[in-house]
């Protein structure tokens, strides 16, 4: 259901002329919280809780909240500058997580934030970005395959295809990542600077560093 609720919303967006990213919109959905509207572990370094489908941090992302809230006609609790107040976000967390329509558009508003910020170019940048630079490399592969799979179910491949099997593998190593929309095109023809690329990904790879 709540897979359905995020294509919706994310489609939604789409309509209203917002080039979200499905494939990582929806990665990034189900590595925070499965599709599911809760609020997570507490975490030291914002003071508070990490709220909804997204864990959307409000102290970072509070003025998110206004632009959905707005979007669909949401009233928000009476407020005095509660992203630097953790004890005031209390109501807001309980609108939140009381209201799955709210937590999926803000999840999806603060992904795409991300996602197109300027210093922000492929699937690596930005899960530093969302879910911070001390992130380990355990959890980078997790995600990764979990973006793998997306990137092969909305990037319009085959599952059957002859070659799904060595183009899984090589997203999973981080070698082909698809292009700016997460579309994979496995027929297109491949141009020098995604050779290049290609090449300094698997040089960088038998290095032993992340790619």
């Amino acid at each position: 259901m709540s897979k359905k609720l995020a294509k919706e919303v994310i489609e939604q967006f789409q309509r209203d002329g917002r080039n979200v990213n499905p494939v990582i919109t929806m990665a990034t959905i189900e590595a925070e919280t499965n599709f599911r509207n809760v609020a997570g572990e507490y975490a030291a370094w914002s003071a508070e809780f990490g709220l909804g489908y997204g864990q959307v941090h409000l102290r970072w992302h509070f003025d998110s909240l206004l632009r959905v809230a707005d979007k669909l006609n949401c009233d928000l609790p009476s407020y005095d500058n509660p992203r630097h107040n953790p004890e005031k976000n209390k109501p807001f967390a309980e609108l939140i997580l009381g209201n799955n329509l709210l937590s999926m558009h803000l999840a999806v508003e603060v992904i795409h934030k991300i996602w197109t910020r300027a210093d922000v170019h492929d699937f690596l940048t930005f899960t530093k970005a969302y879910v911070g630079s001390g992130i380990s490399a355990e959890d980078i592969k997790r995600r990764r395959a979990i973006y793998d799979k997306w990137l092969i179910r909305l990037g319009g491949t085959h599952i059957d295809s002859w070659f799904a099997d060595s183009l899984k593998e090589a997203a999973t190593l981080g070698l082909m990542v698809g292009d700016v929309d997460g579309n994979q095109r496995p027929n297109d023809f491949a141009t020098r600077a995604e050779l290049a690329t290609v090449a300094v990904r698997i040089v960088k790879l038998l290095r032993g560093e992340v790619i």
